[in-house]
């Protein structure tokens, strides 16, 4: 027998024989072995065991407090909240209250309800309550909260109760914009969980949940595709709430990977399945997916519906509505758009939602400068920094768009004498140039690459003999410069790019000079120009692959061994590399292990 299964055994007899042959002693045996079933997951059998309870016990505070509990993994909520509320309208019950307030309170009075708990009581669990319900309110006090219920939680909880806090503030930093904080209190609670060896796996998906839409918003995204799907088939086992939430994170995660189509079936699910409460949320999502995928008018359709719905709402509910409603209509007619999106964005300010303050600045920026009104863009960009500093680019691609629909808002960040000229020629073909993205075609890439190269310039000759092999393909150089010069100011006598320039590569290896390891991986997103046969460019790309990988290994970052091994894929020593740096806890290990057992290596 499992040592899961031995302790779960032991924890159900006690509260079976207590319940058959002591029941008055239940309740007490309830505050051991009932943390004992939580942090098992043996939520079913526990609430089983307490419907069969006399009417008597069932009513017992604490028997009241684990129903509760059970009810909401379970998803039954609804058949003890009358019992509950006439409890608490009798008695101060402080676990009770902060347990009601997080669950079944009225999302106006929770804050109130988890205060009041919190007065009467400081514990690990009525300090993890005021905290969560804090963040409605009040933000910076929400992470002090938080923080103290850690605290409370390593002096007098469990470990189940230490791994629930640190994650309640990692929820909370996330909403302040701290998400780097945010991903490694996860961290923190993911390896004690492992540590000690809890077995819930709806709080474990929970966790995994919030540090992977960390990652996600800082660009920290090895190895979460796989590690995703394989927690979706756990789904079954988690509450509708978690299984909503969870689904909402694998589709940004396609979002923040350019594939609306895919996230917008993820989106969608969760939409026709929500109930009130969750709708505008699961709306905001669809309708950023449908934007993207340019079905505006269906976008318009699921915004109007939402807002109507939930404009008369809580503010949780009206934001979000006001958001998606305003994605939609800015999409088809910005002037329309920009007063709901501008609601949308004071409402995310006070209280601050950080990640969605961002969303609602990038999205009413862009309605902006789509009506010509540059000044409110701006301004709208700078009251979200708290939101923006720490986004990369997957974070601006979730919340916002395409790179390429959202350049010049993105422009209007950068500091005075920025580059006018971007090359993006890792693994893409693009630039941007004064803000405005330029999608360029192969030959222009080539062309734009080697005079990168070669700042002083090169002759139309020098270009097509590095191009063509021989002075014959002068002609189509100049050709190809002449379209070239509609996107990118280039001049004459030599060529070369007239603005001061940024070619992605050049950046990549200046981070490599000076050890910027996990920088350099993040910028690598593939070889330079790879269908080139240009042989200079070849040459810069065999380079570049090969100081970047030489300089992974030898600087066993794990988060750059992990990026570099999913941009290389079948790089053996990459992958054994990355499973040697991966701590015991980490969620990601069990997939790595598997794919260096694919490639013939030892797991």
């Amino acid at each position: 027998m499992s040592q899961r299964s031995s302790r779960a055994s032991v924890a159900l007899e006690a509260l079976e024989r207590a319940a058959r042959d002591d029941p008055e002693h239940l309740p007490e045996a309830l505050s051991e072995a009932g943390h004992l079933c939580h942090q098992l997951g043996l939520h079913h059998e526990l609430w089983k065991l307490m419907s069969g309870l006399p009417e008597s016990l069932r009513q017992d505070e604490r028997v009241l407090f684990w129903r509760l509990t059970c009810a909401v993994r379970l998803g039954r909520e609804h058949e003890v909240r009358e019992e509950v509320e006439a409890h608490l309208a009798s008695h101060e019950a402080p676990e009770l209250r902060a347990l009601y307030a997080g669950t079944l309170a009225p999302l106006e009075r929770s804050a109130e309800e988890a205060e009041r708990a919190y007065r009467a009581a400081r514990t690990p669990y009525t300090a993890y309550q005021y905290g969560m319900r804090l963040e409605l309110v009040d933000r910076d006090r929400a992470v002090d909260v938080l923080r103290e219920a850690v605290c409370l939680a390593e002096q007098v909880g469990r470990p189940y109760e230490q791994v629930r806090n640190a994650q309640g503030l990692a929820v909370a930093l996330l909403g302040a914009g701290r998400y780097l904080d945010a991903e490694a209190w996860a961290a923190w609670a993911l390896e004690r969980f492992e540590r000690h060896g809890l077995r819930d796996v709806q709080r474990w998906l929970s966790v995994v949940n919030d540090w992977t839409y960390a990652r996600i918003l800082t660009g920290r995204t090895a190895g979460l595709g796989e590690l995703l799907e394989a927690g979706e088939r756990k789904l079954s086992r988690a509450y509708p709430g978690l299984a909503r939430l969870y689904r909402s994170t694998l589709g940004d995660y396609h979002l923040s990977r350019g594939d609306p189509e895919r996230a917008a079936a993820y989106y969608r699910r969760n939409w026709e399945q929500a109930g009130r409460r969750e709708v505008a949320a699961s709306a905001r999502s669809l309708v950023r997916a449908l934007v993207e995928l340019g079905r505006i008018g269906e976008a318009v359709e699921v915004g109007e519906r939402v807002y109507r719905l939930c404009r008369e709402e809580f503010l949780v509910h009206r934001r979000n509505a006001c958001l998606a409603y305003g994605m939609a209509l800015a999409a088809r007619d910005p002037e329309h758009g920009i007063p709901l999106l501008r609601e949308a964005y004071e409402a995310y300010r006070a209280p601050l939602l950080a990640y969605r303050l961002a969303q609602a600045a990038l999205h009413l920026g862009r309605a902006c400068l789509r009506v010509g009104d540059r000044a409110v863009a701006q301004a709208a960009l700078e009251g979200a920094r708290c939101g923006l500093a720490e986004l990369a680019e997957t974070g601006l691609r979730l919340l916002g768009g395409p790179p390429e629909e959202f350049c010049e808002v993105l422009a209007l960040l950068e500091p005075p004498g920025a580059a006018a000229v971007e090359l993006r020629l890792l693994g893409r073909c693009e630039a941007r140039v004064a803000g405005r993205y330029v999608r360029l075609e192969p030959r222009q890439a080539e062309i734009l690459a080697l005079l990168a190269l070669h700042p002083q310039g090169l002759t139309g000759e020098e270009l097509a003999r590095r191009i063509y092999g021989n002075r014959a393909g002068e002609n189509a150089v100049k050709v190809t410069i002449s379209r070239l010069r509609e996107a990118v100011p280039l001049a004459s006598r030599p060529y070369r790019i007239a603005l001061p320039v940024r070619a992605d590569f050049q950046e990549l290896e200046r981070l490599l000079e000076q050890g910027e390891v996990r920088r350099a991986v993040a910028l690598y997103a593939g070889p330079l120009l790879p269908h080139s046969e240009v042989k200079e460019i070849e040459e810069v790309r065999w380079v570049l692959e090969a100081r970047v990988r030489r300089a992974v290994l030898a600087a066993r970052d794990l988060e750059a061994l992990l990026l570099l091994a999913e941009r290389l894929r079948d790089d053996l020593e990459l992958w054994e590399a990355a499973l040697e740096a991966l701590p015991p806890a980490d969620p990601r290990r069990p997939l790595v292990r598997t794919r260096v057992r694919r490639l013939g290596g030892r797991g």
